[in-house]
């Protein structure tokens, strides 16, 4: 069978925006969009969330996760 997915290797300008999914044990799942120095901390106090075990609040996002998609980076978060 062949693979539902394949890794891409891109460049993305450092700087601007990025899109983060926050999805499961938060006040306020959804999208949103944030500079690209944004700390777990802030995330998750717009989503109205406790910063979740694994993340440190001071810890600007990482983007090992990241889809590039449409031209922009989504970083997928479950809490």
């Amino acid at each position: 069978m062949e693979p539902l997915w394949s890794g891409v290797s891109e460049e993305v300008e450092y700087g601007g925006e990025v899109d983060v999914l926050v999805q499961g044990a938060v006040a306020f799942p959804g999208r949103y969009t944030v500079p690209y120095n944004c700390t777990y901390g802030e995330l998750f106090a717009l989503a109205g969330a406790e910063c979740a075990a694994g993340y440190d609040p001071d810890e600007p996002l990482r983007f090992e996760d990241a889809v590039l998609s449409g031209g922009r980076l989504i970083v997928y978060i479950v809490v």
